[in-house]
């Protein structure tokens, strides 16, 4: 039986950005760093590279996923093609 996990276990984060070049705004590495970054209106047609991140609290585990998205006008659509699935790297 798995035991149900909760945000007491790990903690997320999100890594986002524009054209893969990993400094065009509006960027978010783990948290907003000012209030502009915050509060940038994302407008729809907009393309970005978004990367969640989980991991465990002493960052001891870590789980990373990433993939294009495009916003459309009921939210973000997946560009990638790829299964989303996970591999372990050792």
């Amino acid at each position: 039986m798995v035991a149900a996990l909760s945000d007491e276990h790990f903690r997320c984060s999100l890594i986002m950005h524009g054209r893969d070049l990993g400094d065009d705004a509006p960027i978010n590495i783990h948290k907003p760093r000012d209030a502009t970054m915050r509060d940038w209106r994302i407008e729809a047609n907009a393309t970005f590279i978004v990367k969640p991140m989980i991991q465990t609290h002493d960052g001891a585990q870590r789980l990373y996923w990433g993939d294009t998205v495009v916003v459309g006008e009921n939210g973000a659509e997946r560009l990638g093609k790829r299964a989303a699935e996970l591999i372990e790297i050792s």
